[in-house]
Order: C-alpha cells, then sequence, then structure tokens
C-alpha cells in the first residue's frame, strides 16, 4: 500500500488546528476554492501556517497543495461538480510520487463543499507518501 498511514479526525484537529505545525518536507493539503481565496476551514489553515498563497486555488504553494472543491465569484461560493474536482485530485495523485515529500490530506470535499467520503476518497487511490483521513481507509485498501 503507498498510503502512510490513517488519522483520526480528532488527530487532525489536534495537528492541524490546535498545533498546526508539520516538518519541513511535509505538506499541508486541503480543499480550496478556485479563486484562491482561503478564508475559512483548512484553506485559512493552510494560509496562515502552510504559506498557501492568496490567489492561487490549485497546486503547491508554500507548504500546502490546495485541490479545488468550490467556486467564489461575486462574494458568492459554491461548491465545484463532483466531475470538476476528480482531475484535480489525480494531478494531486500524480504529484505525490515526489518522494521527498510527505503529505498530510485533510477531509478534501467532505467540509463546506458538501460531497460525501464515498463521492471523495475513491479518487485518492495511488497516492503514495500521505497520511489520509481515516474515512478515506475503506476506499483505498486493496481488497
Amino acid at each position: 500500500m503507498s498510503v502512510l498511514g490513517y488519522a483520526s479526525y480528532i488527530s487532525f484537529m489536534n495537528v492541524y488546528y490546535e498545533k498546526p505545525f508539520l516538518p519541513l518536507h511535509e505538506v499541508y493539503v486541503f480543499g480550496s476554492n478556485l479563486q484562491g481565496v482561503h478564508g475559512a476551514g483548512a484553506a485559512l489553515v493552510a494560509r496562515r501556517y502552510y504559506k498557501a498563497k492568496l490567489g492561487v486555488g490549485s497546486g503547491m504553494t508554500g507548504r500546502a497543495y490546495a485541490i479545488p472543491t468550490r467556486s467564489y465569484d461575486s462574494g458568492v461560493v459554491t461548491s465545484l461538480q463532483l466531475r470538476d474536482i476528480v482531475p484535480y485530485i489525480h494531478e494531486f495523485v500524480q504529484f505525490t510520487q515526489n518522494k521527498h515529500m510527505r503529505f498530510y490530506v485533510t477531509k478534501v470535499g467532505l467540509g463546506y463543499a458538501g460531497f460525501t467520503v464515498d463521492e471523495i476518497a475513491p479518487h485518492f487511490k495511488g497516492a503514495s507518501n500521505c497520511l489520509m483521513p481515516i474515512c478515506f481507509k475503506p476506499y483505498l485498501e486493496s481488497n
């Protein structure tokens, strides 16, 4: 299995919200909006503590990796369609092949975007060097 392990929701809260610190080679992966506003939730944590750059809604900036799940237009925030999110997840899965980094994946798409774990988690299959949310486990392990 290429996944490094799984973290419970409580562990994510302790590591990412109360004590947001990761070693220098580790990357915080979060759901963002296409415009890179990063104003709430995991996106705000990414901006404040891991140098996610405002205005960049996908990919790596600082020590954060943004996967767009929402759009922000004229003050109105809407969720993207799942078919529009999946290519960004697959792009991330390819990016994880970089063996010099380790990725801490938050519950991308399950919060403000409103998707279920059944809809999102299977698309992370094949990611390497990742600590995934424990709720993703049944969708990522080989049977």
